[in-house]
């Protein structure tokens, strides 16, 4: 009964990766073919235009929260803002990097997924603990990795270019480079489940190993 629940379970599993994966498939489609278009036909329409998550600062917040105990002052930290960017004002080279990120992120994200159905197909027919689920934790971590790099980096240049070509002072643009951590923890946690399952995998081969020779 137990063996058929952890089948049934995994089997839910893979087929819930493989209807992510598809959807961030077409999604993915969709997007890289449309934002080309859509630059082309926007004309002057402001209406269609990209998100860019910045850090910004430049507000200040004197309020006071008031509690049974005492009154405490309310601090304005980690202030992120997204900038909506009219496609028709946009200049092609800003267009163009934007493309790329998006490009960018956007593959790894399909990439993990891939990884991550194939992983849940695998544990379907096979022993969880193969050098195969190994690599494949591994690659997840290391897509991870990436893709918190990639958004570093991309803020980072966004930040650049915003602090040269903004004119309103209402808004400051600082210049950090800044890791998501929940991404950056749950790539290494990965990576770590890669080395646990490496090691079973070894594990099991040379018990496999000893078995043969005993008989």
């Amino acid at each position: 009964m137990r063996t058929f629940r952890s089948a049934g379970v995994i089997d839910l599993l893979a087929r819930l990766a493989s209807f992510v994966y598809y959807v961030l498939l077409g999604l993915a489609l969709a997007v890289l073919l449309g934002l080309p278009l859509l630059k082309l036909l926007a004309g002057d329409d402001p209406a269609w235009s990209i998100g860019l998550d910045v850090p910004v600062f430049g507000l200040q917040s004197d309020a006071t929260v008031l509690t049974r105990w005492s009154d405490a002052p309310l601090l304005v930290e980690d202030l992120r803002g997204s900038l909506r960017l009219p496609l028709a004002a946009m200049p092609w080279w800003l267009f163009g990097l934007l493309y790329v990120y998006i490009s960018g992120s956007t593959s790894l994200m399909l990439l993990f997924a891939h990884h991550l159905r194939r992983f849940f197909q695998r544990v379907q027919v096979a022993r969880p603990l193969e050098a195969t689920n190994a690599r494949r934790l591994r690659w997840m971590g290391l897509l991870l990795l990436a893709l918190t790099l990639l958004r570093g980096v991309a803020e980072t240049i966004a930040a650049l270019t915003l602090r040269g070509d903004l004119i309103s002072d209402q808004l400051q643009v600082p210049l950090v480079f800044s890791l998501n951590g929940s991404l950056l923890f749950f790539g290494l946690v990965l990576i770590a489940l890669a080395e646990v399952f490496r090691r079973g995998a070894e594990l099991e081969q040379e018990r496999s190993l000893g078995s043969v020779q005993g008989l």
